[in-house]
């Protein structure tokens, strides 16, 4: 099962074209959104349907991609040892079925790491990690805090900027390089021909380059970023 990635402006412009009832539920999202964001003395959001470029990396990627993702700012975050994710074997796949695992055997995540991830969740106010359970709303907007937001699918509202600069404070330790605060472009036709097996940290690199280039898109359009997982935690 895959995490998909896309902006409000994308999905507002394919529903105007495609889909009236879509378009009806994402202006009263859009509309949730700006009820929590006055309610913090934020601005609130003006958006307009429009086709934004695709940049290099992925829309979309199986989703125990991004936990794993996730499970290395943990990591990090405690000071332990980054290490290689366990990587489950089709005869360890064909157990956890057996045993009714299956978010496990999709997530590729194991019960330790989700332990992890559940308690860093608590006591870190991560912008990577806070949406475990639902889907994750980033904002073109800089703040700190994660904001409450109940009546909103992702129930919680994330920084586009904040995410983005967890996802640089994590680049290094699976091997991606910045130079001087940038994603050079060799490093960008790198990670774009990067496969799961291509280093140790594949997977993770997929899930960082999606995430960091939409990062980009949302703040350049000034759109909120949509990251909607299948499965989760």
């Amino acid at each position: 099962m895959d995490t998909l990635i896309t902006t409000m402006a994308a999905a507002l412009a394919f529903a105007q074209k495609h889909d009236p009832n879509r378009l009806v539920s994402l202006s009263q999202e859009l509309e949730k959104i700006n009820k929590a964001l006055i309610q913090y003395k934020l601005p609130p959001l003006s958006e307009i349907g429009i086709d934004v470029p695709k940049l290099k990396g992925r829309s979309n990627f199986p989703t125990g991609y991004v936990l794993l993702l996730k499970r290395i700012y943990a990591l990090q975050s405690l000071d332990l040892e980054i290490t290689p994710a366990h990587q489950y074997s089709l005869k360890e796949r064909q157990e956890l079925y057996n045993k009714g695992k299956f978010r496990v055997a999709f997530n590729e995540i194991t019960p330790q790491d989700q332990q992890l991830l559940a308690e860093v969740g608590k006591t870190h106010h991560s912008h990577l990690i806070m949406s475990l359970l639902n889907s994750a709303y980033y904002l073109p907007l800089e703040f700190t805090e994660i904001i409450p937001a109940p009546s909103c699918e992702s129930k919680v509202l994330g920084s586009s900027h904040k995410l983005q600069q967890e996802l640089l404070q994590i680049a290094d330790a699976i091997g991606i390089f910045i130079t001087d605060g940038t994603l050079l472009e060799s490093e960008q036709e790198r990670l774009a021909t990067i496969t799961r097996d291509t280093t140790d940290f594949g997977r993770e690199s997929i899930a960082w380059f999606a995430l960091f280039q939409a990062t980009r898109v949302s703040l350049a359009f000034q759109t909120v970023l949509i990251v909607k997982p299948a499965f989760s935690v």
